[in-house]
């Protein structure tokens, strides 16, 4: 977890307040401490699903590696492929099984836990996997903006 996660949690958390996703969450301060507290435990899920569980399992490293040379679009390519393929143990390249399998088990995790007081929400349907990697397209070819 880096500093940006914290931001981007309180984006989630207000776009969830602001579209009244969970209504018994209510309005205001505490309203909004809710939604980022809710917001936030299922980033740091995610995260150890997805960088640390799974990726010990299957053997693969999670840790995204930046193209050093390249047009824009082969960068960009190359960033987009990252969700799909990395690296393994042994220096291979595989699917990305710890991504994929690592934002479905958090995606599970939370309709589990939080099911009582919301159904499928945005974890069911890809979004979850789109928050992961979507932000990685300019980070490889602005690779000093978002490090």
């Amino acid at each position: 977890m880096d500093y940006s996660s914290y931001t981007w949690a309180g984006i989630l958390a207000a776009q969830a307040m602001r579209l009244n996703s969970d209504p018994e969450l209510g309005h205001g301060v505490a309203g909004y401490g809710r939604y980022y507290w809710r917001t936030f435990t299922d980033g740091v899920s995610g995260t150890f699903f997805t960088e640390a569980i799974v990726p010990a399992i299957t053997h693969e490293d999670p840790r995204y590696y930046t193209m050093g040379q390249g047009g824009f679009f082969r960068r960009t390519g190359y960033a987009i492929s990252r969700a799909f393929v990395t690296k393994t143990d042994s220096g291979g390249t595989s699917f990305n099984f710890s991504e994929v399998a690592g934002n479905a088990l958090e995606a599970g995790l939370s309709t589990r836990l939080l099911s009582s007081t919301r159904g499928a929400g945005p974890e069911s349907n890809g979004f979850e996997l789109w928050n992961a990697d979507g932000i990685r397209c300019p980070e490889s070819r602005f690779p000093g903006i978002l490090a």
